[in-house]
């Protein structure tokens, strides 16, 4: 802000300043000040003299620049100048004003405006006014106005000089409380407000992180003076488990940062805790506590942590059954109580290897979800998790070839509940992933049953789905995740099929695309071990070409030494799940696959030419 380059006392008018630059490049795509970033001093004084231009206007300059009239390219950049026109513009201008004191005084009357604007009522921003006006004409004849004052000040400096320095001490006491104050504000605002309005929208990830990073800086700054203020310390923890969701939630859009993720969740943790063994009765804090234990446990799954996993998901469990026993026609009670129940049964089955007790309990979770849903149809939220047990249920199933017929029909009711939630909210992302991801596991299943014309259809749906959610935010670790996965299904699908060539090239470009995510290179974790997954099918490729009839003997020796190529490479990792996972990760059964693939090779090589 113009203060802070000035070296003036900074207020909670800085803050909104800084609020204020987040919102023009929100709505405009572009700095306030077009200045070189390298020039420190053509920074500073466009900083304190330049007068941003209206986001309206700026975004029309940029419909000019588009040459054909007729362009859907200008049509769309005119529409959002447009918008941007009237109330947008003074909110924005008003929060960027050079003088401190002629901008929103708090944030709460900067988030007002914006609440206003989008309920289609006035705002308080406001043209120059007449005070203003007089307030520059004091600049322009400073010498007078300075003599004027200093002769009136000093025939009162003498009776004012202790009633002076009393009410200094009061005034800075209160500016730092409602300083304080303000900072809680506007850390809720970003991490709540502003974020809740951009989450599900495509390409909202370079937002979502922006925001993030300025709430980790007012949040850090509060953690300090939490101590005593209980209600702020619920804040607190609500603000921490948000950003951990931002930051690496798997089962939901995130920015790849799973080690920052674990720190959130644990701060927002251990504030919770804290709370709860000071209040016994406090059930509000408890409630929260148990979502945040299950996100927990999810990152520490994906993170390749299954016993630390299951152990947070007990609690979990645990603490929502006990929440639903004391107060059993609570609706809240309930539905943590279904959440959890359906999720932690569907972790004891696939992590923990527990299947009839995983099931029985997912299924019990998913009837009270059934029940929650029939009294109140209209509830996504509910909806959402009902839709998620068909699907959980199926992949479970799934591993029994007994049991595929029904696995089938679980899938399809799955594909036809999300479709019915994106149906109800056409823009939300989340949403449109869940029916990829559905699309994506019903391949492997119709693969199975040896469908696998069927398999590679619902595959391609899958990857285009996918894909197009990425095109929308390339930054969204997740999306990157599934293209990588959907890739290896498809060319494990081709091989099948006999299809090589093609096959070779989706296991390559999954590869490439699962290589950039952060945590690529630990096994354990979902985007490690389909890396090693990739390997082993290359190399079982390279063993089936091999196998080909009327093949020349050198080139079933080059096909023969790529293959066991391949199966170096993933070897030594599938050793470390074999003994750090659990037994049903398959470490030991791979090892002994790889064992068999290499033996097949070796038979070939030893056959006498012909």
């Amino acid at each position: 802000s113009p203060e802070q380059v000035k070296g003036e006392t900074i207020t909670t008018a800085s803050d909104v300043y800084s609020l204020g630059v987040v919102l023009y490049e929100l709505l405009t795509g572009k700095s306030p000040y077009r200045v070189s970033p390298t020039s420190t001093h053509e920074i500073s004084r466009a900083v304190c003299e330049e007068h941003p231009a209206r986001p309206s206007m700026l975004v029309r300059e940029k419909a000019q620049r588009i040459a054909a009239d007729s362009s859907p390219d200008r049509q769309e950049v005119e529409k959002l100048s447009n918008a941007l026109r009237g109330d947008l513009d003074n909110i924005v201008l008003m929060a960027l004003r050079k003088e401190s004191n002629r901008r929103y005084a708090s944030v709460e009357q900067f988030a007002g405006d914006i609440h206003r604007h989008l309920q289609n009522l006035p705002v308080s921003a406001q043209q120059d006014t007449l005070g203003y006006r007089t307030s520059k004409f004091v600049l322009r004849h400073k010498a007078g106005v300075i003599a004027a004052a200093v002769a009136m000040v000093a025939l009162l400096a003498g009776l004012t000089a202790i009633l002076h320095e009393a009410r200094v001490a009061r005034q800075q006491a209160q500016r730092a409380e409602r300083r304080f104050n303000d900072v809680r504000k506007l850390a809720n605002s970003l991490i709540f407000e502003l974020h809740d309005s951009i989450k599900d929208l495509h390409g909202a990830t370079p937002a979502r992180k922006l925001l993030v990073s300025r709430a980790l800086e007012y949040l850090n700054s509060l953690s300090a003076e939490a101590k005593s203020d209980a209600s702020l310390q619920r804040e607190l923890a609500g603000a921490y488990e948000r950003i951990a969701d931002v930051q690496g939630q798997p089962r939901q859009a995130n920015l790849g940062d799973p080690t920052g993720a674990v720190d959130s969740y644990k701060r927002a943790l251990t504030i919770r805790e804290s709370l709860a063994s000071a209040n016994n009765a406090d059930l509000e804090v408890r409630r929260e506590l148990v979502p945040n234990y299950a996100k927990l446990s999810d990152l520490l799954w994906s993170s390749g942590n299954p016993s630390s996993a299951m152990e947070y998901s007990a609690k979990a469990f645990s603490l929502a059954e006990a929440l639903y026993k004391a107060d059993p026609h609570s609706q809240a009670d309930r539905f943590l109580l279904a959440s959890y129940r359906m999720d932690h049964g569907y972790k004891q089955a696939v992590v923990s290897g527990n299947r009839a007790e995983g099931l029985e309990n997912l299924s019990q979770g998913s009837a009270m979800l059934e029940q929650l849903a029939s009294e109140d149809p209209h509830n996504l939220k509910v909806r959402r998790l009902l839709a998620l047990s068909f699907s959980r249920e199926a992949e479970i199933l799934a591993e029994d070839a007994n049991t595929r017929p029904q696995t089938l029909e679980l899938y399809k009711k799955s594909i036809a509940a999300k479709q019915a939630l994106v149906a109800a909210d056409p823009t939300n992302a989340e949403f449109q992933r869940l029916v990829a991801y559905d699309r994506f596991t019903l391949a492997g299943l119709l693969s199975a049953m040896g469908d696998r014309s069927a398999a590679l259809s619902e595959a391609h749906e899958a990857l285009a789905a996918f894909q197009k959610l990425a095109a929308g935010d390339p930054a969204n670790a997740q999306f990157q995740q599934d293209i990588g996965r959907v890739r290896a299904e498809i060319g494990r699908i081709l091989t099948e099929m006999g299809e090589f060539a093609p096959a070779n090239e989706q296991f390559h470009a999954s590869i490439a695309t699962l290589q950039k995510l952060p945590d690529a290179k630990n096994v354990q974790t979902l985007a490690g071990y389909a890396i090693l997954s990739d390997q082993l099918w290359l190399g079982k490729v390279q063993v089936r070409l091999a196998s080909s009839p009327n093949q020349p003997h050198s080139q079933m020796v080059a096909h023969c030494r790529d293959a066991q190529s391949w199966f170096d490479n993933c070897i030594p990792g599938f050793q470390i799940i074999r003994d750090h996972a659990p037994a049903n990760y398959g470490g030991a059964a791979t090892l002994d696959e790889i064992k068999g693939e290499a033996a097949r090779c070796k038979a070939l090589l030893d056959r006498p030419q012909r």
